[in-house]
């Protein structure tokens, strides 16, 4: 059972294929965070997958076109 439990928390931490991310930066305060979605068409399905606390505001961000889990790292989508 305990076996069990464990290879699903792994499983939700895997970004598929299929999975989209969408990568929010916010402040609310002094509190400045990038927060992570995750969002599964098979199931109609959207959630944070991580939550990531900054140290300072975040000024931009940019998109890369590095498909999660690519062992070269530069794949297209």
């Amino acid at each position: 059972m305990v076996k069990e439990e464990e290879s699903d928390d792994e499983q939700d931490k895997m970004i598929k294929d299929t999975d989209s991310l969408i990568v929010i930066g916010k402040i609310e305060g002094e509190f400045s965070s990038l927060e992570v979605y995750l969002y599964e068409e098979e199931f109609n399905n959207l959630y944070v997958h991580h939550d990531i606390m900054l140290s300072t505001f975040p000024l931009c961000m940019e998109w890369l076109p590095i498909m999660p889990g690519s062992i070269e790292g530069n794949t297209m989508r």
